[in-house]
Formats: C-alpha cells, sequence, structure tokens
C-alpha cells in the first residue's frame, strides 16, 4: 500500500480459525518505521469476520520509509503473527500528489475566468483570428452586389440560365436531312457512305471471278461500287456511285 508524509496510516490484518475467520480475539499492534519499533502494543481494533485494524496517526508518519505492522494475538488462531506494510512518501507519489494540487489549483482558476477576459485574450494575441477576421471582411465585400463573387456568380447564371438553355434548344431544331448531308470524307457525305457500306456488305454481286467486280445497292440494280482487282484480289480501281 502506498501513503503521503505526514497522513494517517490504517493497516489490516485477518486472523483465521480451522480456515475460516477468527473472531474475539484480543489483538496487539507493534509497528516500525523503517527498522526502528514506534509502536509497541497497540490496540487492534476487530472488523467482524476475522478482520482487525489498527490506524497509525498522521503524527508518526513523518518520512518517507516503509511502515510495517505486525498484528498479534495469544488466542486461538492459524497464524498468530500476521504483518501488514506500507510504503511512504517514494518520490514518484509525492509526485503525483503535488500534480494533482496543480492540476486542482488550475481548473479551480478556470471557474474564475471570464468571458470578457477569454474575448480581450483572443482580440490582442490571437493573430490567427485577426487573418480569419480581415478574410471574413474580404468576403463581404466580394460578395456584395458588384462585388467580385457577385460578378462570377452573375456569369455562371447566365451561362446556366441562358446560353446553355438556347444550345440545348437549338438541338432540336436539328433534322435528320443535317446530319446525313454532313461531310464525312472528302466531297462523301454520311448518307452517300452509309449506301456504300450497306452495298459492300448486304448487296448482290456481279463479276466475283473476273477482274471487274461490281457490288449493287439494296435495291439490286444501283451499281454502287465496281472495282477492278487482279488475281490476288488487289483493288487497282473503285468506281462509286453514292447518290
Amino acid at each position: 500500500m502506498l501513503n503521503l508524509i505526514g497522513q494517517a496510516i490504517t493497516f489490516d490484518a485477518f486472523f483465521t480459525n480451522a480456515g475460516v475467520g477468527a473472531t474475539g480475539l484480543t489483538v496487539t499492534v507493534d509497528v516500525y518505521r523503517g527498522a526502528t519499533e514506534i509502536v509497541t502494543g497497540g490496540s487492534a481494533i476487530e472488523i467482524g469476520d476475522g478482520l482487525y485494524t489498527y490506524t497509525l496517526a498522521s503524527g508518526s508518519v513523518t518520512n518517507a520509509n516503509h511502515y510495517r505492522a505486525v498484528f498479534k494475538t495469544a488466542g486461538t488462531a492459524d497464524q498468530k503473527h500476521v504483518p501488514a506494510l506500507w510504503v511512504v512518501g517514494s518520490e514518484w507519489v509525492e509526485r503525483v500528489d503535488e500534480d494533482v494540487s496543480d492540476a486542482t489549483t488550475a481548473i479551480g482558476n478556470l471557474n474564475n475566468i471570464t468571458a470578457a477576459q477569454v474575448r480581450s485574450e483572443m482580440d490582442d494575441n490571437s493573430t490567427q483570428l485577426a487573418a480569419i477576421v480581415a478574410d471574413t471582411n474580404e468576403l463581404q465585400t466580394d460578395l456584395a452586389n458588384g462585388g467580385r463573387l457577385d460578378l462570377l456568380i452573375a456569369a455562371i447564371l447566365e451561362d446556366t440560365g441562358t446560353t446553355l438553355p438556347d444550345l440545348i434548344n437549338g438541338l432540336s431544331l436539328i433534322a435528320a436531312s443535317d446530319v446525313l448531308d454532313a461531310t464525312v470524307e472528302g466531297d462523301e457525305s454520311l448518307a452517300g457512305a452509309l449506301r456504300l457500306i450497306l452495298a459492300r456488305l448486304q448487296g448482290t454481286t456481279d463479276g466475283a471471278n473476273t477482274d471487274t467486280v461490281t457490288f449493287y445497292g439494296l435495291d439490286g440494280s444501283t451499281p454502287r461500287l465496281v472495282m477492278t482487282v487482279d488475281e490476288d484480289g488487289e483493288r487497282s480501281a473503285v468506281v462509286r456511285d453514292s447518290d
């Protein structure tokens, strides 16, 4: 057990008889501070169920040391002498007590701080707070009617509220013929390119085993592609009719 210098120490002991708590015993106590006996034959008080206690007054706890007590009885008990120990005044124990006291004082001081004092400290010493206030003032200026951010927001609203809807509405005015008449490559339109592709992929053919191969449109009569090829199938000339 641990304690501080100048504080009373309570020693406890447990006596048994046949393995259970021994009651009704007359118990005396000898107490040693280090190797020096400072109490001889002190009277222990019975608590009950075999428990006995003795308190060493604070005036006897005078320095850092090991305080040992020996509870003694002449009555019927399994063990007639029962020791107890307290360690008093270890440096770290005293330091913890001091730190706790300092913390208690500091917490007490917090109760005396007013809101006005906190505000005054922040206003006088906080450069970060001053920067925040400056930025806030700048934002208020920028957001004012005609300010920098107000003009940016207005421009965005104009784009999203006027320009973009006009562009979207313009899409609905585009006819299928406008798309099909668009030039794909050279002078070939998208519609013409689709006619040539369909003839090549799905149209009937003529002259497959000759040096001139013809691919007809889906009508079966319009020669869309007329190709001149060699014996390896390499094309040397292509005549297109995509109209």
